[in-house]
């Protein structure tokens, strides 16, 4: 037997009896913060809370809150379809930037590498149509 593989035997023995040994860590294959309890309750609303309200309750004592929905009146969300930003912001340059799992390779758009203009970038890419509007 080669010491690879004898390597190899090792390290799958030893995983295999660390795992049949133990129980799964807390939040095992849970969404991203079931790994331990919560330290306390964040207040959730399904409206937005007046800025005084907001600021002493929450910003000026630096306490998370989240607001559903609190979007879903902005006239932005109505307004900003691909048609509306190619007529107004269409020749617009904006800088691209690649994703890091694509090894920092770096995307090229109409006017270059790592730059396009709005209007191309809606014709082009498959993730813009996020849900913008939509509940």
């Amino acid at each position: 037997m080669s010491s690879l593989s004898l390597l190899a035997a090792l390290c799958f023995g030893a995983i295999v009896l660390c795992s049949a040994s133990s129980e799964l860590p807390i939040g095992h294959m849970l969404p991203l913060g079931h790994h331990r309890p919560a330290e306390k309750q964040i207040d959730s609303y399904d409206e937005v809370i007046s800025p005084q309200e907001f600021w002493t309750k929450y910003a000026s004592q630096r306490t998370p809150v989240v607001f559903r929905g609190a979007a879903k009146h902005w006239l932005a969300t109505q307004r900003w379809t691909d048609e509306y930003l190619s007529k107004e912001y269409g020749k617009l340059e904006v800088k691209l930037e690649g994703k890091r799992e694509k090894l920092g390779k770096q995307p090229v758009g109409e006017v270059g590498v790592g730059r396009d203009t709005i209007e191309h970038f809606l014709k082009t890419q498959v993730l813009v149509h996020a849900c913008i509007g939509k509940s």
